[in-house]
């Protein structure tokens, strides 16, 4: 099976403690500065899960940015990777479904909306 790399924060970040728990996968890159985190994205050298307030920041511009529908997650993040990125993160990336249209979803199963977060 092939492997692809990831970028993530440093491992004493809670969002890094949050992508830990739902992937469970190995890390290539584990640093402190969000910026740099992008630049390796920017790279190519793997995608990365941010918070919302880093795939808005003006150093993401240019990066294929998704939310993720993780309803376990504590805040929404971004799947971001670059236009160049590898096919397995450009197929991840146009699977991504948005926040919102799970939100949808789950009012349309239920009938009731869904409590905000």
């Amino acid at each position: 099976m092939e492997t692809y790399p990831f970028v993530d924060l440093d491992t004493d970040w809670t969002a890094r403690s949050i992508v830990d728990d739902a992937f469970a996968r190995c890390t290539a890159f584990a640093l402190n500065d969000v910026h740099m985190l992008l630049d390796l994205v920017r790279l190519g050298l793997g995608p990365a899960l941010v918070p919302a307030s880093y795939a808005a920041k003006p150093q993401a511009d240019g990066l294929i940015r998704r939310p993720m529908p993780d309803p376990d997650l504590s805040w929404v993040v971004h799947f971001v990777t670059g236009t160049d990125a590898s096919r397995p993160a450009q197929l991840f990336a146009d699977v991504l479904v948005t926040a919102d249209a799970v939100q949808a979803m789950r009012t349309g199963l239920s009938g009731v909306p869904a409590a905000p977060r």
